[in-house]
Order: C-alpha cells, then sequence, then structure tokens
C-alpha cells in the first residue's frame, strides 16, 4: 500500500514549463522529497521484486544468445561475451554467466532446447519484472490501483520487446564496447573507446525516461520532464556497479564466507540495488511533476498523521 502524495496529471507542460519548475525548487530537495517518495511508496520491495525477476531474465537471455549465435555459426560473439563475462557483473557473481555461457554453447539437439527455453524464460521473466515497474511506478505517483490484468500483462510483454531490449543493448554497448570493434586501429579505436560512454548513457537514460513515459496508469508529461529522473537512474546505476565491484573484487571475505553461493549472492545484490536506482529515479520524476502541481509533501496526510 502507498502512502506517498497524489501526484495529479498536469496539463499544459512543456520544456520550459520543467525548466521553470527545477529553477523555483532547489535540486537538493527535490532529491530528498523523491527518496522520501520512494519510501512512502515501499519502493524497496518493488525493487527487491524486480530486481530478483532481472536476474531470471538475465541469466536464460545469456544461454538463449549464445545457444543461437551457436546455431548460427557465430564465433566471435560467443568469444567476445566469454572474454568479457566477468565484466558483466561484480566480482564472484561472473562465474554465474561464466556457467551460463558453457549450458548455452551446447551443439544438437540440446542446443535447441537452449534456444527455445532460454528465450521463453527470458521473455517470462522479463514480463513479470515488467508488471513490477508498472505497479511500483503506480504507488510511487500516489495511485494505488493498477491497470486490468490482461492489459497491464501485454503492456509489459510489449516494454520487455521493446524498451528492455533497447537497455540490454546500451548496457552491453558499455561493458562490451570496447571489445565490440577489435578491428578498428589507432586514432578510431581511440575515440570509440570513448565515445561508447556517451552514446551508451545517452541511450540509457532516453530508455529509462521511455519506461518512465508508459508505465505509470496516468497521462505523463512531455519527454523531457521526465529525463532527469532517467539520468538520476543511470548515475545510480553506475555508482552501484562500481563501489558493489570494487567491494566484491576486493573483499577475499566475501566469497570465503558465501562459498559456491557468491556468485548468485552478488548477482542478486547487484540487481536489486540497480533496480532500487531505476525506481529511485522515477520518484525523482513523479516529485518534479508534484513540485509543478503544488504539491510539495512527497507523503499523504495519513502518512504524516502515522510519522508524527
Amino acid at each position: 500500500m502507498s502512502t506517498a502524495s497524489y501526484v495529479p496529471p498536469t496539463k499544459g507542460t512543456s520544456t520550459k514549463d520543467f525548466k521553470e519548475t527545477i529553477a523555483a525548487a532547489p535540486r537538493a530537495k527535490i532529491l530528498k522529497d523523491a527518496f522520501l517518495r520512494f519510501r512512502y511508496a515501499d519502493g524497496f520491495s518493488f525493487a527487491r521484486a524486480m530486481g530478483f525477476q532481472v536476474v531470471l531474465t538475465v541469466i536464460p537471455g545469456m544461454i538463449f544468445v549464445v545457444a543461437l549465435t551457436v546455431r548460427l555459426g557465430e564465433g566471435r560473439m560467443q568469444s567476445l561475451l566469454r572474454e568479457s563475462a566477468t565484466t558483466l557483473a561484480p566480482g564472484p557473481a561472473s562465474e554465474i554467466f561464466l556457467r551460463a555461457l558453457e549450458q548455452g554453447s551446447s551443439a544438437g539437439r540440446a542446443n535447441l532446447i537452449a534456444i527455445v527455453a532460454g528465450g521463453l524464460a527470458a521473455l517470462i521473466s522479463g514480463v513479470g519484472g515488467m508488471s513490477q515497474l508498472q505497479r511500483g511506478a503506480n504507488r510511487i505517483y500516489g495511485m494505488l490501483g493498477d491497470r486490468p490484468t490482461l492489459r497491464r500483462y501485454g503492456l509489459a510483454t510489449a516494454l520487455t520487446l521493446s524498451a528492455g531490449l533497447l537497455l540490454s543493448s546500451a548496457f552491453l554497448l558499455i561493458v562490451l564496447g570496447s571489445n565490440l570493434v577489435g578491428g578498428l586501429q589507432g586514432d578510431v579505436a581511440g575515440v570509440w573507446a570513448w565515445a561508447r560512454w556517451p552514446i551508451g548513457v545517452t541511450t540509457l537514460t532516453l530508455g529509462l525516461a521511455g519506461l518512465f513515459k508508459v508505465a505509470p496508469n496516468r497521462r505523463q508529461p512531455v519527454f523531457s520532464w521526465l529525463t532527469l529522473g532517467g539520468g538520476v537512474a543511470v548515475v545510480g546505476w553506475l555508482l552501484v556497479s562500481i563501489a558493489l565491484s570494487l567491494y566484491l573484487n576486493a573483499s577475499t571475505a566475501f566469497g570465503e564466507t558465501y562459498g559456491p553461493l557468491a556468485g548468485f549472492i552478488g548477482v542478486m545484490l547487484w540487481a536489486m540495488l540497480s533496480s532500487v536506482a531505476i525506481f529511485y529515479g522515477l520518484a525523482v520524476a513523479a516529485q518534479v511533476e508534484s513540485e509543478r502541481a503544488g504539491i510539495t509533501s512527497p507523503t499523504s496526510e495519513a502518512s504524516e498523521e502515522v510519522s508524527t
């Protein structure tokens, strides 16, 4: 149940209105109130649920991709994924991806099974994750109702096959970008090594803003109003990935404590914290619109009474 304040749809919003709203409300206040909105909307619970679905999507998704490249005889993609598996997730988590690569590299009848089973598992889990995103988005905007079941899962399927693939491609561009163009040399290779970062980050920001545009069951403002939240989500995801990678790679106690489960725990932790960053970015977008509507408090009257 959400106790975040309701954000009524605003009319006549434009990029100019967005700039005026940001200028009138201090950014530090917006970020602080957005965290309160996220917390009162039970954002951590939705982030845990979506993080679990992310793990169930990524691992069979890798099996599907590798099995498909084996079927098509595309050896370069297989080698790229193998060489870069350790950078797809922090520390011991890479072991999970290496095992997924082994599963996808099977041949013959097992290859067809890997393609079908991996594809279906990734799609079903992705749809579940997008459904959680919709429900969490509604609570962040202070709405207790959701779309009807068929509409919600139909939209979740469309988002998985569109925005989900776009975000995955942008993620791979950042992580594997330096290896994707191995034929480049000299200054061109140097330019690409730096250019992939702004291209990937911009694509991630626009992709998340697109999700924020569609996920809540309400009329959203123009696209520019959602880019700040998308940018905050991307920055949060990068900080989470870098910090967690440094910790897990530097901490030998992590692997010793969890043993064979270290890889799975690492992937789960990374996915959950990344989901927190996404929902917090959505809360930032909601709070900006709330400021424009004159509702400066991120919590409803009921939550304020409980807190006092």
